[in-house]
Order: structure tokens, then C-alpha cells, then sequence
């Protein structure tokens, strides 16, 4: 079956989208993204496409933005390109230029479909795409879902992948035979990323041992998808059934005597928690608490084991709830969290005993009142004191190993909507006192309890 008719098949069986939908596709300028936009038009699908320039290779870059604005062109759809600085903003953030760059691209793939009226985006990634990410799975460690290979469509439904059906060797037999031009990325060839170096070493001796090898692993990974929604049918039957985990005040239950009747109930645990952001070792602490009241958290749940059983429910934003801080307060109190707060011409002291880590000076002139105090969450971040970048606040308490009910504890303090404190911890390098200050602004944490 010659390509055009495998993909229009493969979109079908898939159901990947209906034959009046508009889908954007993210063409890089690669063969498997030009590749895939010609297969749309033959099908005669209605597309537009999407470019993302990452800047990462001078004039190359350039070149590859024109040349897929010429490829809209000469199909007559819409498109849209953008640029970004992707090493300075994984400088900023502390990400590897791969994590920074597919963070950008899907951010703005979700602009441009709420925007636009467009069903879905579909990406390039084919067959080996898919044994690539079953290998790099395999080597960090995971479970069935991580062998499964990439999914035709994302659990949002935003995202499909329409051309898994093919193997890379087969878009590039095929440009060349149609005559169909596509960039290089040189980047491709190096190995400097760990997909790289798969498919570098790894494939080729795989496949010199048995040349069926791509087709092999396709039934491999179809049986192991088979596999996955076996348990999730089951999970699904036995525990999450009038679960409803977009109601705050939902929980769920589950019984241990109910887990012990399978023959792996640490792994079943496991899988039913898994989707709600748990890893293995907290499930694992747990499972072997000792006694009733143990807690473990996921960005949005919390876990807390009962006497025989476990308790699955949200995590509550109450206590995240912003408070105001006037100019001249001296004391302020929360829950659980007692500050004092003093300005001065000249650095000073609180008249209190208190540690280093619990009392910050910070220049009053740069500061925003009233000042906001409230609990982090996810998503927050901050230019941590001695540190050039900014970071993300989840992971400057990881790295400082501050444990998981510590977390939940932690509070920031705000001048508008930046960061200026995370109490107990550190403040932001643009808030410091310098040479330059004028006045200074102490605080001083009394209890966080």
C-alpha cells in the first residue's frame, strides 16, 4: 500500500479527525514534517502550518523559517511562525535547551488553537520517533505505560500524531521519489542529546541483528498498549468508578484488603495513584506507614494513610489565599506563621533571637505595598540570592532537599506579582540590600508551625 493511502488509513482507523476538520501541523522544515504537510494536501485535508524558530543555529534557523513559509505559500494555507531566544530562557530557567524548547513550541501550539479555529496540532513523529522513546524509557526506569511508545493522541485530545504508521526510511524514500525538497538539521547528527545516541549506536545494531526489528517492535508496543488499557480497564472497574476527581471535595478509598488480592498489590497501588502525580517511593512510604495519619503529596492531591485503608483526595487552596500586608505593619500572623517586620535607615536587627535563615533584609526602595503574602504552588519562580537565572521554586526546594510536608508549609512573600521572599529559605537577588540602598526592609520569621 503506497504511503498516502497507509496515512489515510492510519487517520481513519485512528480516528484522528474528520475529513471537515482544520488542523495545524508543526512543520519544522524537516522531511518528516514536509512530508507529512504533502500527505495533507494530497488527502486533501484542511491544514495551516506552524513554525517555531528556536534561534539556536544563526542563519540556518533563518533559512528553515523561510523555507516553510514558501511551503505555505505554495500550498495556499495559513501560517504562523515565531521566534525564541530558547538558550537564554534555558539559562533563565535552569532547563536543557530540549526541555526549554518543547516547553515554548506546545505553549504556543496552545495559544494558536484557542485562538484559532483549529481542531488539533499535528506533529511529525513517526515509527522510530516511538522506538527511540521506548528505549529512553526503558533505560530510566518505568512501567508499562512508559513502553508503549508514543500515542497517536494525547490525552487532551490537542495533540495527534498522525504519521506513527511510518518508519523514517519510508518519508525519506518517499521525498525522494516525489522530489519533494526539506531542510537539514545538522544537529541531528551529533550526539550530544541521549536521543541522539540511540539512535546513533543503539538502532542500527539492533536492527543489523534482526532487519525486521522496526516492524517487530511496532507489535511489541501495540501489545503492551493493549496491555496498558487491560489494567486501566480494570483499575478503572474495581476502584475509580463515582470517582469524580474534578470535585474538590471528592475522595477516594481504597481498602487494602481490596490491593492484597492481587498478586502484586504494592504495584497495583501504584497504578491507581500514578496519574494523580505520585511516584514509587511515595507510594512505597505509604504503604509501609506504621500508623494512621501519614501524608504524602502530589502537586494536587494528597494521600494519607487510615488504619486499613488509603485516602486519595485534592489538595485544598484555602490556605493559599493571598493576605495583604500594609507598609507599616510590625507584626503580621497566619496560621501556622508569625512575622515581625521593621524598615530602617541602616541594616540593623529585629530584637529577637532568631537564626540566620529566619530573618532577611531586603532594599524597601525596589518594594510594591502593600506586600502578598501566601502559600507557593506550582508554577512559581524566583532569582534565588547568588544565583544569575531564574528558577523555578519546586525545584529550588528539591535541590535544598526540603521534604514534602516542609513544602507544604513554605509561604512567599510578593512586591507585585514577583517573588521577593521564600520565607525560611532565601530572597531574590534583585531585592537585595546593595551599596545603593537607602532604606532597608527586615523580616524577621517568628514561627512556621
Amino acid at each position: 500500500m503506497e504511503l498516502q493511502k497507509r496515512f489515510e488509513e492510519f487517520v481513519r482507523a485512528k480516528n484522528l479527525f474528520s475529513k471537515g476538520d482544520l488542523i495545524l501541523l508543526a512543520v519544522s522544515g524537516g522531511v518528516d514534517s514536509v512530508v507529512m504537510a504533502e500527505l495533507f494536501h494530497r488527502s486533501k485535508f484542511k491544514f495551516g502550518i506552524a513554525h517555531c524558530n528556536f534561534q539556536l543555529r544563526a542563519e540556518e534557523s533563518e533559512a528553515d523559517e523561510q523555507f516553510v513559509k514558501n511551503l505555505a505559500e505554495k500550498y495556499g494555507v495559513p501560517i504562523f511562525s515565531t521566534g525564541f531566544n530558547t538558550a537564554e530562557v534555558a539559562k533563565e530557567n535552569r532547563l536543557t535547551i530540549q526541555e526549554t524548547a518543547r516547553n515554548l513550541r506546545y505553549e504556543w501550539f496552545a495559544e494558536l488553537l484557542e485562538k484559532n479555529n483549529f481542531q488539533c496540532i499535528a506533529t511529525a513523529h513517526h515509527l522510530n520517533d516511538s522506538i527511540e522513546t521506548f528505549f529512553i524509557n526503558l533505560l530510566r526506569g518505568t512501567g508499562v505505560a512508559g513502553l508503549r511508545g508514543i500515542k497517536p493522541i494525547h490525552e487532551d485530545r490537542k495533540t495527534i500524531r498522525p504519521m506513527l504508521f511510518a518508519r523514517k526510511a519510508e518519508l525519506e524514500s518517499y521525498a525522494i521519489e516525489e522530489k519533494i525538497s526539506f531542510r537539514l538539521d545538522h544537529s541531528n547528527e551529533t550526539d550530544l542529546y541521549f536521543r541522539n545516541r540511540i539512535r546513533h549506536h543503539l538502532m542500527p545494531v539492533l536492527l543489523q541483528l534482526n532487519p525486521q526489528f522496526e516492524m517487530i517492535m511496532e507489535r511489541t508496543m501495540t501489545n503492551l498498549a493493549f496491555a496498558e488499557g487491560i489494567v486501566d480497564e480494570k483499575i478503572f472497574s474495581d476502584f475509580l468508578i463515582g470517582y469524580n476527581e474534578n470535585d474538590e471535595n471528592a475522595s477516594l478509598i481504597i481498602q487494602q484488603k481490596d490491593l492484597l488480592k492481587s498478586k502484586f498489590p504494592l504495584e497495583l497501588f501504584m497504578a491507581i495513584v500514578q496519574p494523580y502525580g505520585f511516584n514509587f517511593s511515595q507510594v512505597e512510604d505509604v504503604w509501609n506507614a506504621q500508623t494512621s495519619g501519614k501524608h504524602v503529596f502530589s502537586d494536587g492531591y494528597i494521600i494519607t494513610s487510615d488504619r486499613e485503608k488509603f485516602i486519595l483526595t485534592r489538595r485544598k487552596l484555602s490556605d493559599a489565599l493571598p493576605q495583604s500586608i500594609a507598609e507599616e505593619a510590625e507584626h503580621f500572623s497566619v496560621p501556622g506563621l508569625s512575622l515581625g517586620l521593621r524598615s530602617d535607615k541602616s541594616a540593623g536587627a529585629l530584637t529577637l533571637k532568631l537564626e540566620d535563615k529566619n530573618l532577611f533584609t531586603l532594599d524597601k526602595g525596589k518594594l510594591t505595598f502593600p506586600l502578598t503574602l501566601r502559600k507557593w504552588v506550582e508554577g512559581d519562580y524566583f532569582f534565588p540570592l547568588g544565583m544569575k537565572g531564574r528558577k523555578k521554586l519546586s525545584d529550588f526546594l528539591t535541590d535544598l532537599k526540603v521534604s514534602r510536608p516542609d513544602k507544604e508549609k513554605t509561604y512567599v512573600l510578593l512586591s507585585g506579582a514577583d517573588i521577593i521572599c521564600v520565607l525560611g529559605h532565601r530572597i531574590d537577588e534583585r531585592y537585595k540590600v546593595t551599596g545603593d540602598t537607602k532604606e532597608i526592609y527586615t523580616i524577621g520569621l517568628l514561627s512556621n508551625e
